[in-house]
């Protein structure tokens, strides 16, 4: 539990360097996270989503260390962007 719990305390702090100020990151449960990204101009979200799915994917391509252990870990991502224009 003591690795699993520095891997989830790292992971964590990888995410938050990779969010905006006004973005939120937070563990909902286990090991998922959920980042909610600020207002974001509808022409530009793709955008910005994208960059920081590659932030994501680039962050965890090479192992982590959790106390003294070395750890490959790959993240599995899903998106959902709301609302979507024109939608209510």
């Amino acid at each position: 539990h003591v690795v699993g719990d520095l891997l989830l305390q790292r992971v964590a702090s990888i995410l938050k360097s990779i969010v905006f100020g006004r973005d939120l990151v937070s563990r909902l449960s286990g090991d998922e996270f959920v980042l909610l990204l600020g207002s974001y101009h509808y022409d530009t979200i793709e955008v910005c989503v994208n960059q920081v799915l590659d932030k994501i994917r680039a962050a965890f391509s090479v192992p982590l260390y959790a106390g003294d252990h070395l750890l490959n870990i790959t993240p599995s991502i899903g998106v959902q962007i709301f609302p979507m224009p024109g939608c209510d």
